[in-house]
């Protein structure tokens, strides 16, 4: 026999692929399960539930914290940090022309919205509409508009900005 297949002997294990063939079921959870089975009360129901419940926490907390420590990046878990395709359904349509493509798409917003480039524009409406009466700022010193900004909150910024 090879060092090859004494490994493989040594180390697998045969699965039986069930219903509950899932990565974070273990023998806790069959052990519940069974128990549950054989009396069907609700209290090993309940605690059957509870196991797999802290199994499945278990399982992906571990997975959370191999993803972050791998590539130092714990936003991959969430899904709209990746790239965003298009749904089937919504496909934009110009002309009966399906835009599937992202570059499709720009092309259609560029034409619509350069459309009218070179229209001419009647100033006059602008004369219709009622001026407002114009206001004067306050003087402010340049103190009291450092202790208005210290007043508000800096969990917005992540360093300072350097304003003033």
């Amino acid at each position: 026999m090879s060092l090859s297949d004494s490994l493989w002997n040594k180390y697998s294990k045969l699965v039986k692929i069930t219903k509950h063939s899932k990565a974070w079921w273990n023998k806790e959870c069959n052990t519940k399960l069974n128990i549950y089975c054989t009396s069907k009360s609700m209290a090993d129901w309940k605690k059957f539930k509870r196991v797999i419940k802290k199994m499945k926490q278990l399982f992906f907390y571990e997975k959370i914290q191999e993803i972050a420590s791998r590539n130092m990046r714990s936003l991959d878990l969430i899904n709209w940090v990746k790239k965003c395709k298009l749904p089937a359904i919504k496909a934009l349509q110009f002309n009966r022309w399906l835009c599937v493509k992202l570059e499709d798409i720009w092309q259609v917003l560029y034409y619509m919205f350069n459309l009218a480039q070179n229209w001419q524009i009647n100033l006059w409406l602008l004369d219709e509409v009622p001026a407002k009466p114009i206001y004067e700022w306050l003087s402010f010193f340049k103190t009291e508009l450092r202790d208005a900004i210290k007043k508000c909150s800096s969990l917005s910024m992540s360093e300072s900005n350097h304003i003033l």
